[in-house]
């Protein structure tokens, strides 16, 4: 949904109140993409919800979910995303592979995540598994992407996300969830869970759980799982959380599970920068120390998830009743409704089950 042009820069005027529902999407490059006119000319009214676009290959996607382009209020919530095989290590194309991206896809750049403003988002409830760019000259792979915007609020919320990988060389990277921020802007990153796992083959560049830009923007992180057990046969580093920034005065992190391998590239978190620049914080007490944050309800431990692609929580996993309540946050993953107090972390609520009895008369 554009203009005339065919096209992921195709930019169309007056794109209002269209609906993308119950669609089965298979053997394309992008499942579905929604373009507005301009920054001060967006599309509204827009809803993308309970959409299929995880065929297994053939028929797969091979680039990417959902693109949506100067809009402003879009709703994308329910869909179901998965094997986007941009290249798998022997056959392929280059470029990047991404799940659900507001504004241009970032390309070949750890620093820069701004384009075709997309404000007031809400992604939601959304399953993305298997995006995978093993190209060996590099290239990145992410499964959330909120550009870098200068007014409204995004939320991110209920979202489970898994086996994001690429072969990153400098300077691609890997990421969940990338949070461009922006001055003037608010982001939301409220109960998903993240796991990053599975090989990248020779990266050199890292992986993240969550990602965010520099310039100190307001984001506000809370009841979610960052979970990277990734590997490589190279130099590249993985993060459970990253913020490019070095000051932390408009961030709010707490109840969150950050948690990575044990080894000489697995770190916690990363500070002062994205890519090789920034400064490694080996564990969570390492991360509070640096920014601040996660010093609140936060821990590092194992969630125990279903397993690598289904992120639901086993019933003895600790992130169950560990969380904290959030006003947008009042049902999880599959609907289930969250308590007023004390939800659990990440994308599902482990809803105990109520035993029914009935009266007898026995003899």
């Amino acid at each position: 949904s554009g203009s005339a042009t065919v096209s992921v820069t195709s930019f169309g005027t007056g794109n209002v109140n269209n609906t993308f529902q119950n669609n089965d999407i298979r053997k394309t490059q992008i499942g579905i993409y929604s373009g507005g006119a301009s920054a001060a000319n967006k599309n509204t009214g827009t809803v993308i919800s309970q959409n299929v676009m995880n065929a297994a290959s053939p028929n797969n996607l091979t680039t990417g979910g959902i693109l949506v382009n100067f809009d402003n209020g879009a709703s994308i919530t329910r869909n179901d995303i998965g094997n986007i095989i941009k290249h798998d290590g022997t056959v392929g194309t280059t470029g990047t592979a991404f799940g659900i991206a507001l504004g241009v896809v970032p390309s070949n750049t750890v620093t820069a995540f701004g384009g075709s403003d997309v404000t007031n988002a809400t992604v939601t409830r959304n399953k993305i598994d298997n995006l995978t760019q093993l190209n060996s000259t590099g290239f990145s792979a992410f499964g959330i992407v909120v550009n870098s915007v200068t007014s409204g609020t995004t939320l991110v919320a209920n979202n489970m996300l898994s086996q994001i990988r690429a072969a990153s060389t400098s300077s691609d990277f890997s990421g969940g969830i990338i949070a461009g921020g922006g001055t003037g802007s608010t982001t939301q990153i409220y109960a998903n869970t993240v796991s990053m796992s599975v090989a990248r083959g020779a990266a050199s560049f890292p992986s993240y759980g969550l990602a965010i830009g520099s310039g100190n923007p307001t984001v506000d992180v809370r009841d979610n799982i960052f979970y990277n057990t990734q590997t490589t046969s190279s130099t590249g580093k993985m993060y459970a959380i990253a913020n490019g920034s070095s000051t932390f005065t408009n961030m709010t992190s707490s109840h969150n599970d950050l948690v990575t391998t044990v080894g000489a590239s697995f770190f916690v978190g990363q500070t002062g920068g994205l890519g090789t620049t920034g400064t490694d914080q080996i564990d969570l007490l390492a991360w509070q120390t640096a920014t601040g944050q996660d010093t609140v309800g936060s821990v590092s431990v194992d969630p125990l998830l279903a397993s690598a692609s289904d992120l639901h929580l086993q019933v003895t996993s600790p992130m169950i009743n560990a969380g904290t309540a959030l006003a947008p946050v009042t049902v999880d993953f599959d609907g289930d409704p969250r308590p007023l107090t004390t939800p659990d972390i990440g994308a599902d609520e482990i809803v105990a089950g109520t035993l029914a009895f009935t009266s007898a008369t026995y003899s």
